[in-house]
């Protein structure tokens, strides 16, 4: 059974590159949606109730990110949040956790550190 993915950053191109190389092994993912705002992320977890939440650290209409992954958490429990950003200083995971995020990779990482990110998030 596949991990159902929704993805939430305001990179079109990046968002577009995530599709893809998830779309590549649809035994292991699906995505359900995408959106490119806070506001429409948390809709989107409420209406689709994905299995993880691939959440970009700063987008429009996100306000703080801690706050946001509380709120959303308190929505929908069993959704387990990935934030993925551009800074690879420890502060930034250390404030996604703060916020109960499951983990965090940098945009730096490479793409199979994803797949492992994304599945050991999903695990647990």
């Amino acid at each position: 059974m596949s991990i159902r993915i929704l993805i939430a950053d305001d990179h079109i191109m990046f968002t577009d590159m995530l599709q893809h190389t998830l779309a590549t092994q649809p035994e292991q993912y699906t995505v359900v949606g995408v959106a490119s705002d806070g506001e429409t992320a948390l809709e989107l977890t409420l209406s689709q109730r994905p299995d993880l939440l691939l959440l970009d650290y700063e987008m429009p209409k996100l306000g703080r990110l801690a706050s946001f992954c509380q709120d959303l958490l308190r929505q929908s429990p069993e959704t387990r949040i990935l934030v993925i950003g551009s800074h690879t200083e420890e502060e930034y995971a250390v404030e996604a956790a703060v916020g109960g995020a499951h983990g965090y990779i940098s945009k730096a990482a490479p793409v199979a550190d994803l797949g492992t990110a994304i599945t050991t998030v999903h695990a647990g």
